[in-house]
Order: C-alpha cells, then sequence, then structure tokens
C-alpha cells in the first residue's frame, strides 16, 4: 500500500488530479491494477489516503513539540514547524492536495487531524495565556489554528 500512496503523491504532483489514473499510478508503482484496487476502491481514496498519512504526521510532530522538555518558546516554534515543515510532504505535494482536496472528502481524517489539533493546543493554552477565562482560551484556541493554517495554506497557493 504505501508503494501506490508513494506513486499517487509523485503523480498527483506531476500531473494534477484530473490527469492522475489508476493505470498511471499501479505503473508507477510497479504493480498490478488489480493490487491499487484490492487496497483502494478509486482515485479519490487514494489521494484521502495521501492526505490521511500527511495528517498523522503533522499530528505526530505537534504532539511530539507540545510534550518535549523545552522552554515554552521552543515548544511554540516546534509546533509551528510542524504545521508548516516541508519534511511532512513536499511544498508540491501539500499544495496540490490543497487544491484538489475539497473539505467535503470526509474519508480524508482531516476533520479528526483539525480536532486533535484543536485537543493539543487547548490543552496548551492556559501555560501560554494564563489568567485567561475559558471562553477566552476557546476563543483564541480557533484563532491560532486557523491563523497557522491560513498562513501555511497561502504560502503554499501563492508559493
Amino acid at each position: 500500500m504505501t508503494s501506490i500512496l508513494d506513486a499517487a503523491e509523485l503523480l498527483l504532483v506531476e500531473v494534477g488530479f484530473p490527469k492522475l489514473t489508476t493505470n498511471a499510478i499501479a505503473e508507477r508503482a510497479g504493480v498490478s491494477v488489480g493490487s491499487v484496487y484490492q487496497y483502494f476502491p478509486n482515485k479519490q481514496a487514494i489521494v484521502a489516503g495521501i492526505t490521511r498519512r500527511l495528517n498523522e504526521g503533522i499530528v505526530r510532530r505537534v504532539r511530539e513539540g507540545l510534550e518535549r522538555e523545552a522552554p515554552l518558546p521552543e515548544r511554540v516554534h516546534a509546533v509551528v514547524d510542524a504545521i508548516c515543515s516541508r519534511s511532512e510532504g513536499d511544498a508540491e505535494l501539500r499544495r496540490a492536495l490543497l487544491l484538489h482536496v475539497p473539505r467535503s472528502w470526509e474519508h480524508t481524517g482531516m476533520d479528526t487531524a483539525e480536532d486533535q489539533l484543536a485537543r493539543m493546543i487547548a490543552k496548551a493554552l492556559p501555560e501560554l495565556t494564563p489568567n485567561r477565562t475559558e471562553e477566552e482560551l476557546s476563543d483564541l484556541k480557533f484563532a491560532l489554528i486557523f491563523a497557522v493554517r491560513g498562513a501555511a495554506q497561502g504560502a503554499l497557493l501563492h508559493r
């Protein structure tokens, strides 16, 4: 399955989603088309798999950044780096996914990844901004998530 996702990532960047085919993915992965369909029912499911894999890596790195034994500024830097990093999917892949994967594709796991990130950030906020009410912390959590995500997406779209 990994070779199929790896091949699909390369092709998605090279040819874009409209020209991405299961036959081309199978050929690039060095497997039969039947093997592709054994794991994925269609190209949307393959691209959703790429998105899930990318999101899992980002969530893991954010968790590691927040849980490390380091001064708060270093942990915050690690979180921003995880969200904006090129080590979890190169910029062209992330740009292709941003352009071609609608947020309505529930099977990508984007909603789950965002929920996990929101919970992790909410847990860290009282230390970041002491003396805030629960309502203020909730508002701040969403402002931070959308600001960082928006900045990362804007950078990817506009290179």
